[in-house]
């Protein structure tokens, strides 16, 4: 799973002789998609980021749509590995935030995906098919969760509220990140505070369920999170 790192970080690790040139590409390309979005980066870009040359990078990727491709799948494969992960492992109705903190960290490390999605599908049948699959199986978790957590009564909620609500919380796990860091950052993103940004998209999921929370958990649901919200900030 590649990540991101503030400016010194990534001179430090891309220029490192123990990455290859094609991590080098993808670990540079990832950065600069975040800060400033697919659309608006090109491979000559990305090579003169890396002070290397297009020919260079032509040798690894014969342009940015693979460059693109590379990223979704590993994000693909780390997105689901945590969604596995999430219906083999959660039993409490507090575990979520635990894993709601693991998605969000995978998509803010791949923020550009949902920030250009329609750039990024729009002319790849592949990726806009992979793409699919993915919202599919987020919905499949989501709803997976729910009736877990319904037949413990821990939530209450109807047959007719089930879907609206899974798309609900489908949508804002997709964008959330983005929001934030359009609310708070004026360059998009660039410079945005990851904590920040990840505590607030917790935040508006988990008060999309509390509405449906039956009223013997509630106190000691909300007592719960905002106690994990306090220790997180503390570190």
């Amino acid at each position: 799973m590649l990540q991101s790192h503030g400016p010194r970080d990534r001179i430090r690790i891309w220029r490192h002789n123990d990455m290859k040139t094609r991590e080098r590409i993808l670990y540079v390309s990832q950065d600069l998609f975040n800060r400033s979005g697919a659309s608006s980066i090109s491979t000559v870009d990305i090579a003169t980021e890396m002070e290397i040359s297009p020919g260079n990078l032509y040798y690894h990727f014969r342009n940015k749509e693979e460059i693109i491709t590379e990223l979704f799948v590993r994000f693909e494969e780390d997105i689901g590995q945590a969604l596995t992960a999430t219906q083999m492992s959660i039993t409490h109705l507090i575990d979520t935030w635990l894993h709601l903190k693991l998605l969000f960290e995978l998509i803010w490390n791949n923020r550009f995906i949902y920030r250009d999605t329609h750039h990024i599908i729009s002319s790849n049948r592949t990726l806009r098919r992979k793409f699919k699959r993915l919202l599919q199986k987020k919905s499949q978790t989501i709803l997976f969760i729910l009736e877990a957590f319904i037949e413990k009564e821990v939530l209450v909620i109807t047959d007719q509220e089930k879907g609206p609500l899974v798309e609900n919380i489908l949508v804002n796990t997709c964008h959330t990140i983005n929001h934030h860091a359009l609310l708070h950052d004026p360059e998009q993103g660039q410079h945005a505070d990851k904590e920040a940004a990840i505590a607030f998209a917790i935040q508006q999921t988990t008060m999309l369920i509390t509405p449906y929370l039956a009223d013997a958990v509630k106190g000691a649901f909300h007592e719960a999170m905002q106690g994990l919200i306090t220790e997180d900030r503390s570190y």
